[in-house]
Parts: C-alpha cells; structure tokens; sequence
C-alpha cells in the first residue's frame, strides 16, 4: 500500500490494493483460525492417553497450545504416546504388589531385598501419582519399571525357606531317640510348611519330643537289672504287673512306627515315663 500511495495512484488503484490487502489479511486470519481449530484433536488425544497422570496431560496440552506448526503438533503426539506406553508399563509393574505382599517370597525373603523391592515400587507409585513437576522422560520411567522387575526377580523368600527345610532335617537327623513315626510325622511338617516359622515351630517340637523321649528311655534303661532286684521280686504281684505293664507301655511308644499314632505331645510322653516312676 504504501508503495503504491507513493507513486500517486488513482482512487481505482487504491480501492483495488486496499481490496488485495484486506483479502491477504482475510486469508491470513483464516489460517490462525484453522490452526487454532486442528490443535483440539491433539488436546483430545492427550486427554484420552489412559495412563498419563494429570500433571503430564497438562504438560503435553501446554505445548500442543504453544506448538507453532503442525510438524511440532505430530512430535508432541508421538512422545505423548510413547510416554502414555512407559506409564502403562509401569503401571502392570507394581500391579500385583499387594498380592505378592502375601506371599512366602516376599514374606520370608532377605530384609534388604524386600525393602528394594519395597523402594522400587514406591518410586513407581512417586512417578504414577505426580500432581505437579510430573516426569516427561520415557527412559527414566522405563528404568522405573525395570527396577520394580529387577529387585521382584531378586526375592528369596521361597529359596530361604527350602534352606531353612534342609537345615531343619539335617537337625531331625541329629535327634536320636525320636521314634519312627514322630521322626515321620515332623519330616513331613518340615516339609510341608508354608513358611519359616512353621519350619522353627517343627523344629522346636521335634526338640521337645526327643527331651521327652530321652527321658522315657533312660526310665527303662535298667528295666532288666530291676527285675532281678530284691525290691521287685518281693513286691506284691498288683505292683509288679503295674510296672511291667508301664514299662511295656514304654518300649511300645519307644518302637512306634505308624505315623498316623504318632505322640508328639511332650505331656503325654512325660505321663508315660511317671507311670514307670510311680
């Protein structure tokens, strides 16, 4: 316009640019609306990226408003979809976490390795459950995830109690005067428990059984020597039928093979070996 009000033009000539101008002008307007207009279906992409949290969205639609061409609009959809991906990802990481809380390899697993796998997932959650200064980084989320994965694989609860079982049997081993049933029946507690405490209450019993096995047979131990004995043979005949048949009582829980008998009560052997007392 002002090359053409220089060179003195007609009134014709300056309707005419003034027309071309305002029709740029129009043209002009028309595209910062349909910028404008094709900047929605990204903020509605962004909205319905199912996993990003709300600090995240807000970051992506931030810079969806502020992107200055439709190239920069196509990037911020790309990383907004890889990174709705990683937040996927971490999230089935730490998915069954309250399950495996319950678990015998969590349960009974090391300290160390059960506060890192702890850590790992709370880390997760901290990146999940941001409301501001959110993480926009695909490759630190990943590594998140394959924390959560790494210190999970690392539990060793299940291998701490097939150690503690080993042990328990090598120990049930050393207990000499446990019968054939009782030493059956606690090798299959041992065994089957669920956990290491079950595993040292088994053991704890065998220990309390074998004390009260000791004690019946070291009750009978000169049984035979008794029977030659003045005190026996002058005793009156209830009395020696009434020790005869405790110490019988005895020798048949001493030789106890069936494990579906078997006496693991350390009162009701202990009640045994004061019949043969008495």
């Amino acid at each position: 316009i002002s090359k053409v009000l220089g060179g003195k033009p007609t009134v014709a000539e300056i309707r005419q640019n003034t027309d071309q101008a305002n029709a740029h002008k129009q043209a002009l307007d028309t595209a910062r609306s349909q910028l404008t207009l094709k900047r929605e279906p990204y903020i509605n992409h962004i909205n319905n990226e199912s996993n990003l949290n709300n600090a995240q969205k807000d970051n992506f639609k931030a810079q969806v408003n502020s992107a200055p061409n439709h190239n920069t609009l196509e990037t911020i959809k790309n990383k907004a979809d890889t990174l709705n991906q990683s937040m996927t990802a971490l999230s089935e990481s730490i998915a069954d976490y309250e399950n495996q809380k319950q678990q015998e390899n969590y349960l009974d697993a090391s300290n160390n390795k059960r506060q890192d796998y702890d850590n790992a997932v709370n880390a997760a959650k901290g990146i999940l459950n941001q409301t501001q200064s959110p993480t926009m980084s695909a490759d630190v989320i990943d590594q998140k995830a394959e924390d959560v994965k790494r210190t999970k694989t690392a539990l060793d609860g299940n291998q701490r109690l097939e150690v503690a079982k080993q042990q328990a049997l090598n120990h049930l081993n050393t207990l000499n005067d446990l019968n054939d049933a009782q030493r059956q029946t606690l090798t299959d507690t041992i065994n089957h428990s669920p956990n290491i405490n079950s595993v040292n209450q088994a053991k704890e019993k065998a220990n309390t059984v074998n004390t009260a096995m000791t004690q019946l047979k070291q009750t009978i131990a000169n049984y035979d020597d008794e029977l030659h004995d003045g005190n026996y043979i002058n005793a009156d005949k209830d009395k020696k039928d009434a020790y005869n048949n405790a110490v019988n009582n005895a020798k048949q829980l001493i030789n106890q093979s069936d494990a579906n008998q078997a006496q693991l009560d350390p009162a009701e052997i202990n009640k045994v070996t004061q019949r043969v007392n008495t």
